[in-house]
């Protein structure tokens, strides 16, 4: 059973798109990564939270209220690209082979490189 679901989600705020055709279901003792900008989980969770309403879509939740607790998570800033890299694996809990990616997406001379030294396209390539 979902505890929650977001059905053909999308934002405007001011005019832009924030969010569009965001589907997805979270059931009980379900762990999930969601990988977007900060103004897109922003209004997110302003979203399930019920601070803001969706322009079109649905929203159902089987919870009364939700806490949450929102802080600036500069984590992977001090982190290496593999050791990011590793551990958004775990996370996610994927088995990727991390040798083979490395060499794929030509990270061998930035892979022991903090992430804030690296350039913001080097960046867009694996966050």
């Amino acid at each position: 059973m979902a505890v929650l679901e977001l059905k053909e989600i999308l934002k405007e705020l001011n005019g832009k798109t924030v969010l569009k055709n965001i589907d997805f279901k979270i059931s009980e003792n379900q762990l999930i990564g969601i990988k977007c900008t900060k103004n897109e989980i922003r209004v997110l969770f302003d979203l399930i939270e019920n601070a803001m309403l969706p322009t079109i879509g649905n929203i159902k939740s089987t919870f009364k209220s939700i806490l949450s607790d929102r802080k600036k998570d500069d984590l992977y800033k001090f982190m290496t690209v593999g050791s990011y890299l590793k551990y958004f694996n775990k996370l996610s809990r994927n088995n990727n082979d991390l040798d083979f990616l490395m060499s794929q997406f030509s990270l061998m001379d930035s892979w022991h490189l903090s992430i804030k030294k690296v350039t913001l396209s080097q960046q867009k390539e694996f966050l």
